[in-house]
């Protein structure tokens, strides 16, 4: 792969984010997931001038708002060797995931608005991942046929019953349902326990990530 280059300013955010990438995932970043990683990042700035993929902000905050933000999913995703990321947008938190994961797990980047699908796919291949992650230019709701998944995640899908709901036909008995949330989610799992899909799953487990964001991970009975 090429390495694609940064400015000093950004170089150093670069490396500040691998080091960091490596302690929230308990490994250092590889020389080829670096380099795929840098074509992500590269390829995303190229296309979100045509199309919106993420909001406005430099590239310290694409380096920890949102890829280093989907790295702290990786230690909750041990042992599921199929994962489908419901409504994936540009890749997060699924195809950084998979940049950084292992061999063997294999990714389902759901997405249903067909330009960003299409970003996906270019992207997937250029970051050479087409052997272990799929583009999905589909609906979370029409996928049963594609299951039964070990996991499934969401980052930006609405609240956590709808989430939930989604998941629920894609995954097997003990598949687990991982959601990153905001600071203020104790009225969205209050919500959730209130709907009936609760039902199907384990009580919600929350992890503290850091200042911004919780993990909520939920396991089906």
């Amino acid at each position: 792969m090429q390495r694609t280059s940064l400015d000093d300013h950004d170089e150093q955010a670069w490396r500040a984010f691998l080091q960091q990438a490596g302690e929230v995932i308990g490994r250092a970043i590889t020389p080829e997931q670096e380099s795929a990683l840098r074509i992500y990042v590269a390829d995303l700035q190229l296309w979100n001038q045509r199309i919106n993929l993420i909001g406005p902000g430099g590239m310290a905050h694409l380096l920890t708002r949102h890829m280093l933000d989907s790295l702290f999913l990786a230690r909750f995703m041990v042992g599921l060797e199929r994962v489908a990321d419901l409504g994936s947008g540009a890749g997060f938190p699924g195809l950084i995931l998979a940049a950084c994961g292992e061999v063997d797990q294999r990714m389902d980047l759901v997405e249903s608005v067909q330009k960003k699908a299409r970003f996906l796919e270019h992207v997937v291949a250029r970051m050479g991942l087409v052997a272990r992650v799929r583009v999905l230019h589909a609906r979370a709701e029409s996928l049963t046929a594609e299951g039964p998944y070990d996991g499934a995640l969401s980052r930006a899908l609405g609240n956590l019953a709808l989430g939930a709901r989604l998941a629920l036909p894609l995954l097997r008995e003990k598949g687990v349902y991982l959601t990153l949330k905001g600071r203020r989610y104790s009225e969205d799992v209050a919500h959730y326990l209130q709907d009936p899909v609760s039902r199907s799953y384990a009580p919600p487990e929350v992890v503290e990530l850091g200042e911004a964001n919780v993990l909520i991970r939920v396991e089906r009975r």
